[in-house]
């Protein structure tokens, strides 16, 4: 495992291209499970429809609290939230020009386009 890898569960270990986690107040580096993730992002082209259906699915069942999809194919931001059982109740999707700020720091905004190279 790298330093990207996530412990969510006993058999769930993916490797996000993004994740936020939770500031520790000791600052100590351990291997972050899912208690202390806030956010997950995953950039996605070819990966599209298992980032939509397979992760989407496993991240709302393990309680993963916010999942972004930065869909490249269709230029747009696809943003889950809310997850019950094996999906989620909130779902949206974003232009470029529009602006995103994770639930768990909502004081940070940050432009759609960021996301989509272009």
């Amino acid at each position: 495992m790298d330093s990207t890898t996530l412990v969510l569960d006993t058999f769930v270990v993916p490797e996000p291209d993004l994740a936020l986690l939770k500031r520790r107040s000791n600052f100590h580096i351990h291997r972050p499970g899912r208690e202390d993730v806030l956010l997950i992002v995953e950039i996605s082209d070819s990966s599209l429809e298992y980032d939509t259906t397979v992760k989407l699915g496993t991240y709302a069942i393990l309680g993963i609290r916010e999942y972004w999809v930065a869909d490249l194919r269709n230029d747009r931001l696809l943003v889950f939230s809310q997850p019950e059982g094996d999906t989620y109740r909130v779902s949206l999707e974003l232009d470029r020009e529009d602006f995103i700020a994770p639930q768990a720091l909502p004081e940070s905004q940050f432009s759609v386009s960021l996301f989509l190279p272009q």
